[in-house]
């Protein structure tokens, strides 16, 4: 599984490299379209895999570990980009709105997956009290209450996905057993889902505006937004179960692929800064510097120097993160890391 997460941080600095570096339309780029169907809910899959266990904990265990790993970083981040700004441009407003940005930005992933999270292990408590012997899923379905409350994009389209980590772990030991069959049946799925994949209003982002009571209100098409959502479930759980079911195939796995997997989330920060801040932002008004890379060939632009790019920017966010894991505070401020889970 941590071979798993390394595959999935890859497509995840992919996919940003078609972003900002190709200079082509990545919004129907077929390579940008593939990493995005399945990117983000391989993550929120895996998410629900490990957490299984976590409703035995108080509420306050949770809670502070969840804000001390996914909300702290991005509290951070924001005052550290607010202290440049003020320094560059000397505007205390401009400085306050970036203290306050974690409402909006950075990491969006971070704050979805701690909604998400949240809702569940709310959801799973509350089962078990009322329904104890099919708690999970009694909690599954109390989670979904979601899609009613307003402003939770994130978590409307992510829950279903991170529940179907939760059973993929309650039925690990048999999917191993027919992990050749489940990965090529979960990929023809996948294939024959991404033929449906439309323009960039496929593509889901932090700000995605579902609009799931259009039915109520007498809109045209009410159920839209409900098709798309089903959809962005079923592609991205069935592509999940495709790339796991292929990761569990070969017998042996570099172990340095395997440590990739354990700074996922420290990579997705980092990569956030240089891509699409940096690369994104600054290098992105010097466009000379990025003429040589877009003017190659499409088939060696996107098959052989983007993913050199990518590969090379996630071993250089690994070399980054290693020296400061040694360092628990600044681990901890910068990248969530838990002390006791330090190598």
């Amino acid at each position: 599984m941590d071979a798993v997460k390394a595959f999935a941080i890859f497509l995840v600095v992919m996919g940003h490299a078609v972003q900002y570096i190709s200079g082509t339309d990545f919004w129907n780029n077929p390579i940008y379209q593939i990493i995005y169907s399945v990117h983000m809910p391989l993550f929120f899959v895996i998410s629900g895999f490990f957490f299984v266990g976590q409703q035995n904990k108080s509420f306050k265990e949770f809670l502070s570990r969840k804000v001390m790993t996914l909300l702290l970083p991005c509290v951070v981040w924001a005052s550290l980009s607010g202290l440049l700004t003020l320094i560059h441009n000397g505007g205390i407003f401009a400085f306050i709105n970036k203290i306050l940005s974690p409402l909006n930005w950075p990491f969006w992933f971070l704050k979805g997956l701690f909604s998400v999270q949240l809702i569940a292990w709310i959801s799973l408590v509350i089962a078990r009290k009322i329904a104890p012997k099919h708690y999970v899923w009694v909690a599954a379905l109390l989670s979904l209450c979601v899609f009613f409350i307003p402003y939770t994009e994130v978590a409307r389209v992510m829950l279903p996905i991170f529940w179907a980590g939760w059973f993929l772990r309650m039925h690990y030991e048999w999917i191993l057993d027919h992990k050749g069959i489940i990965s090529i049946v979960a990929s023809i799925i996948f294939i024959v889902l991404l033929f449906f994949w439309g323009n960039e209003g496929m593509r889901f982002y932090s700000a995605t505006p579902l609009n799931l009571y259009g039915y109520l209100l007498g809109t045209p098409y009410p159920w839209e937004d409900w098709l798309w959502l089903i959809y962005r479930v079923l592609i991205g759980c069935t592509g999940s179960l495709a790339i796991i079911a292929l990761f569990h195939l070969p017998q042996y796995i570099p172990s340095w692929i395997q440590q990739v997997g354990t700074s996922t989330q420290a990579i997705y920060i980092l990569q956030a800064c240089l891509l699409e801040h940096f690369i994104g932002g600054f290098i992105a008004q010097k466009t000379a510097w990025l003429v040589p890379i877009q003017q190659l060939p499409p088939l060696c632009l996107f098959c052989v120097a983007l993913p050199m790019i990518a590969i090379s920017l996630v071993g250089l966010c690994v070399l980054l993160y290693r020296p400061m894991r040694r360092v628990p505070i600044l681990s901890s401020l910068l990248f969530g890391t838990v002390p006791s889970c330090r190598k």
